[in-house]
């Protein structure tokens, strides 16, 4: 495959465009793609497109509105981009959907219905402008198509005042819907790389209220959504507080893969309106720019493509990356202009793959390479950092700051994790305390009452003569017993059981599908493993009284408490060191 692509104003020059590529197309092809990148209006768009298939009467012409391009890596603004591939061994076809006539749901599964009988496919491009709609369920469903088929693409985006961007393929275009590039062939590889650098800040928040079309998210953690920013930056609600969030993105985690998204729109009742769906209680956080990893993940990129060895690059960039990179946006861009032919534009949002979902992402450069011929010559490129001579301007200092973010959130965080564990364990035997083994009980019980399946065992175990202990051998001693037989309890269950410190001398454990039969087998073979051991500094041994009762469903929560409590003190009337049921 070869790929040619050009910068035009006008119908003038794009004649002299056409001229060139005239001179330069190969004579045999297969099949070719025209793509323009555009921010201009659809009536002068049309004229320009109907100019390209008189010169390429063959040719499937596509597009997108967008006022930042790229071309051979330097960033165009408010020019038109036309990007010509030709295929050997490749057919793109199309498939135009209408969300206006047509849902994206619908949309998704008439794709999905139809793709699956294409045997040969390589890869799928998604040129989008979701308008109103929230495009998740068209791409849930092509969420189905193996792994091993990347999906990848942009949506459209324009902000010049009052234009309203679209997409197009032939004479048709729209401002709400998706444009479908299916690549047929056996020869085709693409490799798709997806480099954030946005990094996670603060702690999570539930979403606790969305809109019914899942784009617009009302509450986090049960206050209005903006809220976050005006609680972390102290943004105000104004028409021009859009310039103080594009750096500012809210993350998610899905299927391992964090996800930035921006929004778009601030509601009067101060809800997020975003140009991708969520779903309730996805946990989000606020997110910063990391200038060095930012540069250190387009490294990446350039460094897996040359030893892709592409023919061609196609770049599908993110308009809020590129206003937060200033002038150092294009040292991202111009390393790849080594590699191969390349050119892109800025979207409003990047596809592609989050594990196996295809969702839509913010604040990422995506970069698709192709190539038809077997990888031949690959490029080696030496390592290096993103040193401050690759930052211009204020970044170097935004990147000072960003280090000390990261490096103060690191620091905060393992104390944080370090105070939650304190929380939850209890300090001598770092088993669970009373009130994290109370609340793992809880859950258990309430599964149980919704469920009614899964029956719930409770063993609970007092050591016997503790104060004599105490007494005889000191408070030392004691705790190496109480220690000794926490270790006990954690070394004869199963990784999926609890265990915890009731208080005192006293421990309780937590155990999920048990009958009370095997729940008292379990509370023997640890009776006996602690009393096998002489732990006290004369050479003698400790005991311990088990009590063991199932829970019925149904029953009230304190009745079940005190039947526990019962069957121990069984244990312990009818002569210690037994187990008893309740």
């Amino acid at each position: 495959m070869k790929q040619f692509s050009y910068r035009f104003r006008d119908k003038k020059e794009l004649a002299s465009c056409l001229e060139a590529l005239r001179s330069e197309a190969p004579m045999e092809y297969k099949s070719v793609l025209a793509s323009l990148y555009t921010a201009d209006e659809w009536e002068n768009v049309n004229e320009f497109r109907q100019e390209v298939e008189k010169t390429l009467p063959r040719a499937t012409v596509v597009g997108t509105s967008s006022d930042h391009t790229i071309l051979h890596g330097s960033i165009i603004e408010k020019e038109n981009i036309l990007v010509v591939q030709f295929f050997e061994h490749t057919v793109a076809t199309l498939q135009v959907y209408d969300f206006d006539v047509l849902s994206p749901g619908a949309s998704g599964k008439a794709l999905a219905n139809l793709v699956k009988h294409i045997d040969d496919l390589a890869g799928v491009e998604l040129l989008t402008v979701p308008g109103r709609f929230n495009t998740k369920p068209f791409l849930d469903s092509l969420s189905v198509l193996p792994v091993s088929i990347p999906v990848f693409g942009g949506v459209a985006n324009c902000e010049i005042p009052d234009f309203q961007p679209f997409v197009f393929a032939g004479d048709s275009h729209m401002t709400s819907g998706v444009v479908v590039i299916l690549f047929r062939s056996s020869r085709l590889k693409f490799f798709v790389y997806g480099g954030l650098g946005w990094k996670p800040l603060g702690v999570p928040m539930s979403i606790t209220k969305l809109s019914d079309d899942g784009m617009t998210i009302e509450e986090l953690d049960y206050q209005p959504a903006f809220h976050v920013y005006d609680k972390y930056l102290h943004v105000s609600h104004s028409k021009s507080m859009e310039k103080d969030l594009f750096a500012f993105p809210l993350m998610l985690e899905r299927n391992g893969v964090e996800i930035a998204r921006l929004p778009v729109e601030i509601t009067p009742d101060e809800y997020l309106r975003f140009v991708c769906g969520f779903t309730k209680g996805e946990k989000l956080r606020l997110a910063y720019g990391d200038p060095e990893e930012i540069l250190a993940s387009s490294k990446r990129a350039q460094h897996y493509m040359a030893f892709f060895a592409p023919e061609a690059i196609l770049f599908f960039d993110c308009v809020s990356r590129n206003r937060f990179m200033q002038d150092s946006a294009e040292t991202e861009l111009r390393p790849f202009e080594s590699i191969a032919p390349n050119a892109g534009y800025f979207s409003h949002g990047e596809i592609t793959r989050a594990g196996r979902n295809v969702v839509t992402m913010n604040m990422v450069m995506l970069t698709v390479g192709m190539r038809e011929k077997a990888a031949e010559n690959v490029l080696p490129l030496t390592e290096s950092g993103a040193g401050d001579s690759e930052l211009t301007g204020s970044m170097s200092l935004v990147k000072r700051l960003a280090s000390f973010i990261t490096v103060v959130s690191k620091e905060l965080e393992e104390a944080n994790k370090k105070l939650e564990r304190l929380a939850r364990h209890d300090r001598l035997t770092s088993i669970y305390n009373r009130g994290e083994i109370e609340s793992i009980m809880q859950d258990a019980l309430l599964r149980n009452r919704e469920l009614g399946s899964v029956p719930v065992s409770i063993i609970m175990l007092d050591i016997d003569n503790f104060k004599q202990v105490n007494d005889k051998y000191g408070h030392a001693v004691g705790d190496e017993v109480l220690k000794y037989t926490a270790k006990t309890l954690m070394n004869g269950m199963r990784g999926s059981d609890h265990v915890g410190r009731w208080g005192g001398e006293e421990f309780l454990i937590v155990l999920e599908d048990f009958s009370l039969d095997m729940a008292k087998q379990i509370a023997e073979r640890l009776r006996l493993m602690i009393a096998d051991v002489k732990v006290l500094p004369d050479g003698g041994n400790i005991t311990a009284s088990f009590g063991v009762a199932k829970y019925n469903p149904g029953e009230d929560f304190d009745d079940f408490y005190r039947r526990i409590d019962s069957a121990l003190y069984m244990a312990k009337r009818s002569g210690k060191n037994c187990v008893a049921t309740k």
